[in-house]
């Protein structure tokens, strides 16, 4: 049984907030997997999210006013820019390519070590930023510790 007043509030569950910044990371997976090959693909993945439920019953909680819910009532145009800036985000960690022309992901080397051994997007652009040709031990658990 559920005793805290957050169990009894309206508010979305924290997953539920929590799974926008994380985004890119969920994206990221799906492209290695393979579910997820292009635009469409991860508006539609993107869809099946409890997310994407949140977002549809409580719009103000996920700053969309009610002029743009009732303008775009699934949220396609909504869904596409938390894709696009997911897409971006990985594009500078360099985890995946993005062509803008045909809408297609493609998976790096480094999007499969961030997905198969759970580093983020965040440390992953974090290694690129430090990760130098001649660094020291010391310099090596620096850059570990800096992981996010």
């Amino acid at each position: 049984a559920c005793c805290s007043r957050e169990g009894w509030s309206s508010a979305p569950p924290r997953r539920g907030r929590r799974f926008i910044p994380r985004l890119p990371d969920h994206l990221n997976a799906e492209v290695v997997l393979g579910t997820v090959s292009n635009l469409r693909e991860a508006c539609d993945w993107l869809s099946y999210t409890y997310l994407y439920i949140r977002m549809l019953r409580n719009p103000m909680k996920y700053g969309l006013d009610y002029e743009e819910k009732r303008k775009d009532p699934l949220l396609v145009e909504r869904r596409e820019l938390l894709i696009r800036d997911a897409a971006d985000k990985l594009r500078k960690s360099r985890m995946t390519r993005f062509d803008h022309a045909a809408h297609t992901f493609f998976m790096t080397d480094q999007g499969r070590i961030g997905s198969h051994y759970y580093v983020s997007f965040e440390s992953m652009e974090t290694y690129n930023t430090l990760f130098k040709r001649h660094i020291t031990p010391a310099d090596l658990f620096h850059i570990v510790a800096s992981s996010r």
